[in-house]
């Protein structure tokens, strides 16, 4: 009975992701992303026309060096104004940076924003690398493809849309 039990079991995990994945397939993609994927296409090929009426291309590359940081918001303090956000017995200090529900920031800096970093008590570092506009790119840029990326973004029947797409 229990040599039967464990390929039943498998049998059921098979079916159930067979279903998933079918459910998956069924999902429809929106015409703004079929476009901004040929757009990408496109501008891949050096094909892309700028003066394209409603689309805007934007390309990024990766800067190992760039920062990803998150800065006070809006409202010049950490995490929410006037809230102890983690609890800690002091209301707005640096640990609450990027709190759920804050009007804080987060960013990617191109690398020569890094000597910036340390002098500056208004950003919290998170992490390193990162996909950057290529007019902040001050080294060469590479023509490989996983440096790249593109941000298409355009307008249909008044809604604003945005995809970023892998070239």
């Amino acid at each position: 009975m229990k040599t039967l039990l464990i390929p039943i079991l498998l049998l059921l995990a098979v079916m159930l992701r067979l279903n998933s994945l079918w459910i998956a397939s069924m999902h429809e993609v929106s015409p703004e992303l079929i476009q901004a994927r040929q757009i990408a296409r496109a501008a891949t090929a050096g094909q892309f026309d700028h003066n394209t009426s409603g689309v805007e291309l934007q390309t990024l590359y990766f800067d190992p060096g760039a920062s990803v940081v998150v800065t006070n918001g809006d409202d010049g303090g950490p995490g929410r104004a006037d809230v102890d956000d983690d609890f800690n017995g002091v209301v707005d200090d640096a640990s609450e940076r990027g709190a759920f529900g804050s009007d804080d920031v987060c960013e990617v800096r191109a690398s020569p924003n890094d000597r910036h970093q340390a002098a500056d008590s208004d950003v919290s570092l998170l992490s390193r690398g990162g996909f950057v506009p290529d007019s902040l790119m001050l080294n060469q840029k590479s023509a490989d493809d996983a440096t790249r990326r593109f941000i298409v973004s355009g307008r249909q029947q008044g809604q604003l849309w945005k995809f970023a797409v892998d070239p």
